[in-house]
């Protein structure tokens, strides 16, 4: 089962825990997952905050071209 991990349901799911009211193991059985999937969201909770729930971006960080690079296309 593939589960969508919105924002809304990272922080729903750090919430229970600060708040002690569902157990990690618990959590994570009723989510489907490892408990280390849990245990890695309250990390990230702890180091970044809430903004360290919000999804990573996909792919490669885009680089400039090297206008060195560029010319020689460009004289050809």
């Amino acid at each position: 089962m593939y589960v969508n991990w919105t924002p809304k349901l990272r922080r729903y799911i750090i919430n229970q825990w600060k708040l002690g009211i569902t157990p990690v193991t618990e959590i994570a059985r009723n989510r489907k997952v490892p408990r280390r999937t849990i245990y890695y969201l309250i990390e990230r909770y702890k180091r970044y905050d809430y903004d360290g729930l919000e999804p990573k971006p996909k792919g490669r960080k885009k680089e400039p071209l090297n206008p060195k690079f560029i010319q020689l296309i460009e004289d050809e």
